[in-house]
């Protein structure tokens, strides 16, 4: 179960004014699984839009005993409709107040297959032949779920090589490899943004000497949250070495 909220009125939430802050809930026992608190800003008022005051920006809209009011009240919601459900709700005067319902009709089982299908169809063509890990640090961390146009835009105008990454590593003395023009280092899988470990050293130079060994990764996953790139000269191209000194006179 998925629950988002934000300080004010709800229409900041649905319209995407604020990020708000996320919880993903277990149905059945009301548990935490994940939560990611937002920094709230704004908050939208019968007066209007006001600032949020500093104490309370990073603090969590809801805490544990009102996570596990509003997983009951799904619950109960969803019994009625005998289905999942999209529930609309706010919290005054000391209690959850229900605003909205409706049954969750775009996301059956054929059609959840077809996206995962589709997605693992993209992700494969995406790999490189001796496998990718993909790990989620820093730009995913700024930018957990982007939308579908903020990607678009994201993608072309700053992650790419000919985009702001491309002109910053430049500027820096580096040299990417022509090959993220268009890809850059990042892709989305499933709404979010995951760094391709097979192309993050070519950030810095063509044919650099330096990789994520897949096997290693895969054998502990862990040491992808801050992966290490280790040598290997099989993947030196001579134009790394000629580019090198050409940027770097010795």
């Amino acid at each position: 179960m998925l629950v988002e909220a934000s300080w004010g009125l709800g229409e900041s939430v649905v319209s995407g004014r604020v990020t708000p802050d996320r919880w993903s809930l277990d149905k059945a026992t009301g548990k935490v699984c994940h939560r990611q608190i937002a920094t709230k800003m704004l908050e939208l008022t019968l007066e209007g839009i006001k600032s949020v005051s500093p104490e309370r920006q990073q603090q969590p809209c809801l805490d544990e005993t009102q996570l596990r009011d509003l997983v009951e009240l799904a619950r109960r919601v969803e019994m009625l409709f005998g289905t999942d459900c999209d529930i609309e709700w706010a919290w005054s005067e000391g209690r959850f107040w229900l605003l909205q319902a409706r049954p969750i009709t775009t996301i059956d089982g054929l059609n959840r297959e077809r996206v995962l299908a589709e997605e693992i169809a993209t992700l494969k063509a995406k790999a490189a032949p001796d496998g990718t890990v993909w790990s989620r640090f820093h730009f995913a961390e700024v930018l957990p779920t982007p939308t579908p146009m903020t990607w678009s835009i994201i993608r072309k105008e700053l992650l790419s090589g000919r985009g702001g990454f491309g002109h910053l590593y430049r500027d820096l003395g580096f040299d990417p490899d022509p090959t993220l023009d268009d890809d850059g280092v990042y892709d989305l899988a499933f709404g979010r943004p995951y760094c391709n470990l097979s192309r993050e050293p070519l950030l810095y130079f063509r044919g650099f000497p330096l990789e994520h060994p897949f096997e290693t990764l895969k054998a502990d996953p862990r040491k992808a949250l801050y992966p290490q790139p280790v040598l290997n000269p099989a993947r030196l191209d001579w134009r790394f070495g000629c580019g090198y000194q050409s940027r770097f006179p010795c």
